[in-house]
């Protein structure tokens, strides 16, 4: 982890800019993400010492993972081919399961391991597993195409686009990577893979963070286009929900929807919740305190044993105001 490259304003940006896209660019996953920058994911863990935890734990590969990248891939790339994004590899199989025996097991560990070390960058999938991810994919792709509300969702947009910019106010690189940017930049969009009927959808924002997500990325294209001289508040960020198909006691097939949600303050809990989570556009921004603790880490020589990293990046709210991180439990 580049840990001084958060706060280095002389770091190349990578990929190449989208001509007359205010700067947006075009760049791989993979050079995204190896970009030392504060993003909407680092953003949701809720203290700092799950802030180093998100930036330093070994990263894993997910059955989620895969369908959600199959199904961006269908959905907003599809000239791209599965195999530039996945390598099938040989894992033994649990015959009590029929799956494939996992990462951190002993009869597997090795196998993953080595499919990883020859593949890197690349989700590592059996053949079985990629091609019961893909059966669902393709019914996600008709159920899509099957909604009209989606389809003009993503006519005439920008799929895939990344921001990178220094924040001269936070003193740091921050990031995001939209998947929909609709023509004329007053709206942003997002596709999401859900388990859950679509009229539950409010329920993964608030589990997973989207309502953040949503205010985070508002926030940063707001402030490109604002490097442009063009002064525009986004009042909208649509979400394509890709729900699955269940077969369980309610059976019902795949669906799509389009959930739309509104940004101007005062009108949606979830949304004024997350400006104050993160503390835009005033007050002590998340930000600020994931700079602080990444550059008392880096004065303190970059520790690897546990109570010098908790010192940097404690475990604690500190921006619930209680001394020694105590709160008052909910009812």
């Amino acid at each position: 982890m580049n840990w001084e490259g958060f706060t280095d304003s002389t770091l190349a940006i990578p990929g190449t800019p989208i001509p007359g896209l205010w700067g947006y660019r075009r760049m791989s996953a993979e050079e995204y993400h190896a970009f030392p920058a504060v993003n909407a994911s680092l953003l949701k863990r809720r203290t700092p010492a799950e802030m180093f935890a998100q930036l330093t734990a070994p990263h894993k590969d997910t059955d989620a993972l895969t369908l959600g990248t199959l199904v961006h891939m269908v959905t907003l790339e599809p000239e791209v081919s599965w195999s530039d994004r996945f390598a099938l590899a040989d894992i033994p199989i649990n015959k009590k399961t029929g799956a494939p025996y996992g990462t951190d097991t002993k009869k597997a560990a090795a196998a993953w391991e080595l499919a990883k070390k020859e593949n890197p960058g690349k989700i590592i999938v059996t053949e079985d597993s990629l091609r019961s991810h893909m059966e669902e994919c393709r019914d996600l792709r008709d159920a899509l195409l099957a909604n009209p509300d989606a389809m003009q969702e993503l006519e005439g947009a920008q799929f895939e686009v990344s921001g990178i910019l220094w924040h001269e106010e936070w003193g740091c690189w921050i990031k995001w990577r939209l998947d929909i940017l609709p023509r004329g930049g007053r709206r942003l969009g997002d596709v999401k893979t859900s388990s859950r009927h679509p009229m539950e959808f409010s329920r993964d924002c608030w589990q997973y963070g989207y309502f953040i997500q949503a205010v985070w990325y508002a926030h940063c294209h707001e402030t490109l286009l604002a490097r442009h001289r063009m002064q525009v508040e986004v009042t909208k960020f649509s979400f394509v929900i890709m729900s699955k198909a269940d077969d369980k006691k309610q059976p019902r097939p795949p669906m799509v929807r389009v959930a739309d949600l509104p940004l101007v303050p005062g009108i949606h809990n979830g949304v004024d919740k997350a400006r104050q989570y993160l503390g835009i556009p005033q007050g002590l921004s998340r930000v600020d305190m994931f700079v602080s603790c990444a550059r008392e880490y880096i004065e303190a020589g970059k520790p690897t044993d546990f109570a010098s990293i908790r010192r940097c990046f404690p475990a604690f709210e500190q921006e619930a105001g209680e001394k020694g991180g105590r709160y008052v439990l909910a009812d």
